[in-house]
């Protein structure tokens, strides 16, 4: 059986998208169009210079409601159905909730109405390398390069999901084993033989 591992928010749903349009929205009409510092950052701390306070008030006023009105990925269904289909099993893997608690009970809401399953679920997770190694994870998918990074340096295969970057595609980093899917703006999910072709038992 093959074990992958997968994150939500930017993976299976698309909240990344609404979180980076209620940033912009924030910084123009509440703090007087502050400036970018990186717009590749991976989080608004890394993106924009707001203070402690300010992005305090944006997770307050605006995390829970980009979360209700995210969606599952266009793509990511019948993705999924057919995966489950096959001897894989799928543990999502996620940040989601250490913030603002009520975005759990969001996401599953969003996983109920599409009828999607994980075999297991781990919210609030920061370390994911470490679930990762504790579940034996064959491959992880997620679209935070740091998370990437940590989890290749424990030898497991990941799936870098990028739809900030400028050139889309599909590539293979051989260095660090790292796989990677990116687009610009959207990410398509591609056709499921990539995944089914990625060797992941290596032991």
């Amino acid at each position: 059986m093959i074990r992958i591992g997968i994150d939500l928010d930017g993976v299976v749903f698309d909240s990344e998208r609404n979180f980076r349009t209620y940033e912009e929205i924030y910084a123009i009409e509440e703090l007087g169009n502050r400036s970018l510092l990186d717009k590749e950052g991976t989080y608004f701390k890394t993106r924009y210079d707001w203070t402690e306070e300010e992005g305090r008030n944006f997770i307050d006023k605006y995390y829970v409601k980009c979360s209700r009105q995210s969606h599952v990925m266009a793509g990511f269904i019948p993705v999924y159905e057919r995966l489950k289909n096959m001897d894989v099993k799928l543990i999502a893997i996620t940040a989601r909730g250490g913030l603002k608690p009520q975005m759990v009970d969001e996401a599953k809401r969003l996983l109920k109405d599409n009828n999607i399953e994980f075999d297991k679920v781990y919210w609030n997770t920061h370390d994911k390398a470490k679930v990762c190694l504790d579940e034996n994870i064959d491959l992880m998918i997620d679209d935070n390069f740091n998370h990437v990074l940590r989890v290749s340096e424990k030898k497991i295969k990941t799936l870098y999901f990028n739809n900030t970057a400028h050139v889309g595609g599909i590539g293979y980093s051989e260095e660090r084993e790292m796989f990677y899917i990116s687009g610009s703006g959207v990410i398509n999910y591609y056709s499921l033989d990539f995944l089914t072709r990625l060797p992941l038992r290596t032991k």
